[in-house]
C-alpha cells in the first residue's frame, strides 16, 4: 500500500484528464435531454457511467503509459503500478455497489483479481450535490474493504464559487483594456472660407 502523497504524485500528470472526463459525462447527461425525463438514479448512473468508460478510453487511447482493462461490466486503468476505476459515490467516498463477489475482492487489497497486476486499487468518484443537479466533487479514494483510509479532492473552488480543477493552470488576467485616443479635427481658416463659399 502506497501512501497518499505517494499516490497523488504518480496520478498528478493524468488527473486534469480524469477531471474532464467526469465533468464531461455529468455534462453529457445534462445535455441529453433526459435529466428532466428519466426519474430513475439507476437510469442516470448508468448513462453516466457508459460516458465514463468512454470518455476515458477515449483519454487514454493514446497514452502508452495506461493500460485499459476492461473487466466484465466494468473498466479499470492500470497507470504507473495503480490501478483505478471511475464511480459514483457519497462525499466521504464510499461508493454503493452491490456487493458482488468482484465488487468485494477490489476493495479487498489483500485479494488477487485475474489479469490485474498485485497493485494498489483505488476509485475516483463524482459527488453529487444535495438536490443532484451538478457535480459538486471528486474524489481519489483508496480503500481497504469497507473503510475508507483516505481521499482527497481533485477540485477546487475559484473566487466565484465555481469548481475548478486543481489541475487546470490559472486563468490569465486579460490585459487592461488600451485607452483610445479619439483625434478631433479642428477646422482652419481655409476650410471654414470653403465653407461659406459654397
Amino acid at each position: 500500500m502506497l501512501t497518499q502523497t505517494e499516490v497523488e504524485a504518480r496520478l498528478t500528470p493524468y488527473m486534469a484528464r480524469i477531471v474532464r472526463v467526469m465533468m464531461g459525462a455529468w455534462a453529457d447527461w445534462m445535455a441529453s435531454g433526459k435529466s428532466g425525463r428519466w426519474k430513475r438514479r439507476r437510469s442516470r448512473a448508468n448513462y453516466i457511467w457508459e460516458e465514463l468508460a468512454c470518455g476515458a478510453e477515449t483519454a487514454f487511447a493514446n497514452d502508452p503509459s495506461v493500460q485499459i482493462l476492461p473487466k466484465n461490466q466494468s473498466c479499470w486503468f492500470h497507470i504507473d503500478g495503480l490501478v483505478f476505476r471511475l464511480k459514483k459515490s457519497d462525499a466521504s467516498g464510499l461508493t454503493s455497489n452491490y456487493p458482488t463477489q468482484t465488487a468485494l475482492d477490489y476493495h479487498d487489497q489483500q485479494e488477487d483479481l485475474p489479469g490485474i497486476p498485485p497493485v494498489q486499487r483505488l476509485e475516483v468518484t463524482y459527488v453529487l450535490n444535495k438536490l443532484e443537479t451538478a457535480v459538486q466533487d471528486i474524489l481519489l479514494v483508496a480503500r481497504d474493504q469497507g473503510r475508507v483510509l483516505w481521499c482527497s479532492s481533485l477540485l477546487r473552488k475559484d473566487e466565484g464559487g465555481n469548481v475548478v480543477s486543481i489541475t487546470s493552470p490559472a486563468a490569465p488576467t486579460p490585459p487592461a483594456p488600451t485607452p483610445k485616443t479619439i483625434k478631433i479635427r479642428v477646422k482652419s481658416e481655409r476650410d471654414k472660407k470653403t465653407e461659406n463659399e459654397t
